[in-house]
């Protein structure tokens, strides 16, 4: 049986998890992209999904994982990323099949590719899945089946949703991917008006998040504020202010770390000492051709 491991569930914070019985399973988007060979240009190419606004009326809104998307893309954007985005009611199952088809069709073997998700998490049959604005979970398998067919091998993915975990099966299935989720498959994501931040001196101070919680910690924290263009130290660095920042329970500092525990899963490391070099080549993608390596990605870099 499906357990959600956890010691406490906050009544004045939204989690992002739907009960399964509330939505209809899709296993396979059946997106079919077809081979984009390498044409010697580096784009890059985003798809961010935030769903604040559910029109499925059995599922309850959040407050601001539109916000997060937003926050994303105008992130994105400022990178030279060319950016759709699914808010709210835009993001049907057939929309987001429809974008991550658009998304396949663009990229080629030396692009970079994003996938964004912020919104309710649930699981079919106990796997990972998010959860569309319609009432449809699309589970972990699709989405990996969908990337797997992607020419790039320069691909991130998040998700701020609860137990999001079982997405790493699209690191699983092909090299070159690098998924950070805001919870494994048995914990719970938030998300927050007002977070807390406990100093070095012990003292407590307030700060506006309006934002999922990890989405803050990671991207606005991380990667904006600290400016990390690492997305594996700026994930690692997340994780430690997790000990650092929580929330206010029965006049107490608890550390999110009692309730979140995030993930990532990362194949982008056989590649990483090629990338060194960019007078290099590998092998791979489809059709196991050989593709000039592209100059160093602005966000995912060797470490």
């Amino acid at each position: 049986a499906f357990h959600i491991r956890t010691s406490k569930i906050l009544t004045d914070v939204n989690s992002k998890y739907v009960n399964p019985s509330l939505v209809n399973p899709i296993t396979s988007l059946n997106i079919n992209p077809g081979y984009q060979p390498a044409d010697g240009k580096n784009e890059c190419y985003a798809v961010v999904v935030g769903i604040s606004i559910y029109i499925s009326s059995s599922i309850s809104n959040l407050n601001y994982a539109d916000d997060d998307a937003w926050a994303w893309v105008a992130y994105l954007a400022e990178l030279g990323y060319h950016v759709d985005i699914l808010e709210n009611g835009r993001a049907t199952l057939d929309n987001i099949s429809n974008e991550l088809e658009w998304l396949l069709e663009q990229e080629d073997a030396d692009d970079y590719v994003v996938f964004v998700f912020s919104g309710h998490g649930t699981t079919v049959n106990g796997e990972s899945a998010i959860v569309t604005t319609d009432g449809y979970a699309i589970t972990a398998s699709a989405l990996a089946e969908v990337f797997s067919k992607a020419d790039s091998h320069h691909i991130f993915c998040f998700f701020d949703a609860c137990v999001i975990g079982d997405m790493k099966k699209i690191a699983e299935v092909k090299d070159g991917v690098y998924v950070v989720m805001a919870a494994d498959s048995e914990h719970l994501s938030y998300e927050r008006k007002t977070i807390y931040y406990k100093d070095e001196k012990g003292e407590i101070h307030s700060e506006n998040c309006e934002h999922g919680v990890f989405t803050f910690l990671f991207l606005e924290k991380e990667l904006k504020e600290h400016g990390f263009k690492e997305l594996e130290l700026a994930y690692t660095f997340s994780v430690d202010l997790l000990d650092k920042y929580g929330f206010i329970q029965n006049h107490a500092f608890h550390p999110w770390s009692e309730l979140m525990n995030p993930t990532q899963a990362d194949s982008y490391l056989p590649y990483y000492h090629e990338y060194m070099s960019l007078d290099v080549t590998y092998t791979g993608g489809a059709g196991g051709a050989t593709t000039p390596l592209p100059p160093p990605f602005p966000v995912i870099t060797p470490m």
